[in-house]
């Protein structure tokens, strides 16, 4: 298929502005692939306020398909329109930072954004293997501040290997102000396969699911041990659906083999779905084997079905997400590291449950 920017050899400090890519199998490529002679890695790429749509199907055909270090993607509007895979792919990444983007379209059993690493028996260019060296895991991310529309994609945002026998390793992302909105075959927003991620101040809104599910910290079956993802940190995240019946909802789900999860100040609205726990092990109200793995848990949502009188739910955005006068979120959160909102509004003492206070 025809690709919009994929360059051929080495190429670094480009800055993609302003460009509108429609009907390509692949828009905005930087993987390493497709240089010619010892492979290096791309430096200091920027795609901003750019435009994608109508994207081709096939292998690998996404709006944005990366491998680069000190890379940024800002203010763009990206849409598979059901073709292709994910519609942003970051293979690996080595400081990086994707803000302010609207990112939907990807079809069946694809994201949003997906965030992998290199494998940790591939060779990087003329290197040995790298074997979970820092020149294999994708490190020190920040995704602030895009809207995920999930579509057909079953997680509208994952970050993890891509498959069970490829252990990339994705360490240090700090994942905050997103909106996340479903899609009809939607199981989880988020899936996070990583080690030592911070999810905070996100608005969930899974009304349109096919299972109510926000988020999910698990480990992969590539991992050696299994159980090394591990230290989440979960913040004043706000989750609704109005799904009816309210199927599976479930808030933060964490793997059984995860380790060292702390979940606080999680503000949870489901009036058709009663729950008394936010959090889950293994799909299970029962804690006991996380809490063993260190799950910590701290002023969550008490019963779902408690109106946290948020400014409005129809219909339920950032904004919207509020919550007013007479709400238990207001004074109700514990005094944890995060000092502003999604909308960058200092945060009150005592702390308000969610993710945009009063």
């Amino acid at each position: 298929g025809v690709d919009a920017v994929e360059p051929i050899g080495g190429i670094n400090q480009l800055t993609e502005l302003r460009l509108v890519a429609n009907a390509v199998y692949r828009a905005f490529s930087f993987n390493d692939s497709n240089l010619s002679g010892p492979a290096t890695i791309f430096d200091q790429i920027a795609t901003v306020d750019s435009v994608t749509s109508n994207m081709n199907g096939g292998s690998a055909g996404s709006s944005a398909l990366v491998q680069v270090q000190r890379y940024m993607l800002m203010g763009n509007s990206f849409d598979q329109a059901g073709g292709g895979e994910h519609t942003v792919r970051l293979q690996y990444g080595n400081y990086a930072t994707l803000n302010n983007n609207t990112l939907q379209g990807a079809p069946a059993n694809k994201h949003a954004l997906t965030i992998r690493a290199r494998s940790t028996t591939e060779s990087v260019g003329n290197n040995a293997a790298c074997v979970a060296s820092p020149n294999c895991q994708t490190q020190y991310i920040e995704v602030s501040d895009n809207k995920f529309i999930a579509a057909s994609a079953s997680y509208a945002v994952f970050y993890g290997p891509q498959d069970s026998t490829n252990a990339e390793r994705v360490v240090n992302v700090i994942t905050e102000r997103n909106w996340f909105t479903a899609g009809t075959s939607q199981q989880y927003a988020l899936v996070d396969q990583g080690q030592y991620q911070t999810i905070r101040n996100n608005v969930f809104d899974t009304s349109t699911s096919q299972a109510n599910n926000a988020m999910l910290a698990n480990s992969n079956a590539a991992y050696n041990p299994a159980a090394w993802g591990n230290h989440y940190y979960f913040y004043n995240n706000t989750i609704y659906s109005s799904a009816n019946p309210c199927g599976n909802c479930r808030g933060v789900d964490i793997d059984v083999n995860t380790q060292n999860v702390l979940v606080a100040n999680t503000l949870v609205y489901w009036p058709h779905f009663t729950a008394t726990a936010v959090v889950t092990c293994g799909q299970s109200s029962t804690l006991t084997t996380c809490t063993a793995n260190g799950l910590t848990t701290a002023t969550n949502t008490g019963t779902t079905t408690t109106d946290p009188r948020f400014a409005s739910v129809s219909p339920f955005t950032p904004a919207n997400a509020k919550i007013t006068a007479g709400s238990y979120a207001i004074g109700g959160g514990t005094s944890e590291p995060v000092w502003s909102d999604l909308f960058l509004t200092s945060e009150p003492s005592p702390r308000d449950m969610g993710a945009v206070s009063h």
